[in-house]
């Protein structure tokens, strides 16, 4: 099971302390794990050890990867906050690997069940986060003289890409398909780093699908100002590397998502994104659950922005507070449904098999 929740709530608790926001978190914390379902079969990973990649606080660093289908690979980047500052990073709770090396995993999008997931049948190749600096950095840090972070998400991520290129690339780069999923913060890493797959990968394979998950976007300019410069440098890099200019100040980014699709018009884009996310809007955004609702079904929020159905993108926007859909099953997650009673799940499935269409809320 993910620790994203974790992470987020954990993370929440620290910034917005206060006994009716912990206590409310802690019974969402408590449902959310009252109705996963059953685990099927697991997935069996192999750990590839990344030589001279390390996680924030020194651990080695490893690729995970499954491979059951030579015709179809899914590469998974996990989510799990991001931290600054002092306060944030001295928790560990970003900068911690979460994946034992034996790493198994049955539940929703990992599922070998076509019925739960429909990714079941792909090989998978998994990048754990564990660096808090949403997989773009490549610098280390020293937060009031009092605690060093090993900034290195990006640098650990072209490493681990290489190492598995490296024994699996002439499988991989003969694949029919390719998927690229990213959830929170992973899902913003994905794209920050999208180049290079699409280089490395892309390139070879005829069908590509991206999927992100609760990457936010919506924030104010507020919300950049906890970073380190060092680490908006880097974000502002990634946005670069696909001829996306970033600039804190100019928001909401769901407004340049149409723009990175159109820049790549071999792939097709579906973005899922819970209207009054609780995680992306009230932990990390500040903003009540209306106020990131607002935003989202707003002009320049990611159902408008991607609602032209002849695009090569696609919006999956329920109107509830769940943050991620994805890596949770049944209702909390791959069975959520639009008003239209679209799941997603068959938004995943339509954007496999159909590629990017209509949107939905």
């Amino acid at each position: 099971m993910s620790t994203l929740f974790l992470k987020s709530c954990y993370l929440g608790m620290v910034l917005n302390s206060g006994l009716l926001r912990i206590l409310f978190m802690r019974i969402y914390l408590f449902i959310f794990f009252s109705l996963l379902s059953v685990q099927t079969q697991a997935r069996l990973f192999e750990a590839i050890d990344i030589p001279g990649a390390f996680c924030g606080r020194g651990e080695p660093y490893f690729v995970l990867v499954d491979v059951r289908n030579v015709k179809k690979f899914a590469f998974f980047f996990e989510g799990g906050g991001a931290c600054w500052d002092l306060l944030t990073c001295a928790t560990q709770v970003t900068t911690q690997l979460d994946q034992p090396r034996d790493f198994s995993f049955s539940d929703a999008i990992f599922s070998d069940d076509h019925h739960i997931s429909p990714l079941s049948d792909y090989s998978i190749v998994y990048f754990p986060y564990c660096t808090g600096d949403l997989f773009a950095g490549s610098f280390n840090a020293n937060y009031r003289g009092m605690y060093q972070v090993q900034h290195q998400g990006r640098k650990n991520f072209l490493s681990g890409l290489r190492a598995v290129l490296g024994i699996y690339g002439g499988v991989i780069r003969h694949a029919e398909e390719a998927v690229y999923y990213g959830y929170s913060a992973g899902a913003l890493g994905l794209m920050l780093n999208f180049t290079d797959l699409d280089f490395e990968v892309g390139r070879f394979i005829p069908r590509k699908t991206v999927l992100l998950d609760g990457m936010g976007l919506h924030w104010d300019e507020k919300v950049w100002d906890r970073f380190q410069p060092p680490l908006l440098e880097a974000i502002k890099a990634g946005f670069g590397r696909m001829n996306v200019v970033f600039d804190p100040k100019e928001w909401p980014l769901a407004k340049k998502a149409i723009e990175v699709c159109r820049q790549y018009p071999q792939y097709e884009f579906g973005l899922l994104q819970g209207s009054m996310d609780l995680v992306m809007g009230s932990i990390f955004g500040f903003m009540s659950p209306l106020t990131h609702r607002k935003r989202v079904y707003g002009s320049q929020g990611i159902y408008q922005s991607l609602i032209d159905p002849k695009d090569n993108c696609a919006a999956f926007v329920p109107d509830t507070f769940k943050h991620t859909f994805l890596e949770k099953n049944g209702s909390m997650g791959l069975l959520t449904r639009t008003r239209s009673g679209v799941t997603a799940y068959q938004f995943v499935q339509e954007l496999l098999t159909q590629g990017a269409g209509a949107s939905y809320r």
